[in-house]
């Protein structure tokens, strides 16, 4: 009985071998097919209000005192410091003359050189930069 099994059961091994290595060098989607979803795809997410454009936000930086650290606000812009918004997120950075050393969100150390805040919640961000100079920023995100 189990020889009738065997090779039943070793034809269908073969087929399916053969067959997967004729299938394995085929593409699924043509190269044109690939370009336009990626160009939609592209488009849905620089409408979206959740897009980031990190240059733009760059260019944006508010002054500082000379040699203080600075927290930016890279998204969303409306967000000032004391504020509150409502947002998916927040999204801050940071910089200074000098090398950015220290960062906390709430008394718990961050990142040095960005922030993205999801949760709903009161926050107070801390930088201290290697001189010692501080700056804070405190903000309030509603979901």
């Amino acid at each position: 009985m189990r020889k009738f099994l065997f090779i039943p059961l070793a034809i269908i091994f073969i087929v399916v071998l053969i067959a997967g290595k004729m299938l394995s060098g085929a593409h699924m989607y043509s190269q044109d097919e690939l370009n336009r979803f990626n160009e939609t795809a592209l488009e849905k997410a620089e409408s979206s209000k959740s897009f980031v454009d990190l240059e733009e936000a760059d260019s944006k930086e508010p002054m500082a005192e000379e040699g203080m650290p600075v927290i930016s606000v890279a998204y969303p812009s409306s967000l000032e410091d004391g504020g509150s918004v409502e947002s998916d997120r927040v999204f801050l950075k940071f910089s200074g003359e000098s090398d950015i050393v220290k960062a906390t969100l709430n008394g718990m150390s961050i990142s040095t050189s960005q922030a993205t805040i999801t949760t709903r919640g009161t926050y107070l961000v801390v930088i201290e930069d290697e001189d010692g100079n501080e700056a804070e920023f405190g903000f309030t995100l509603v979901k």
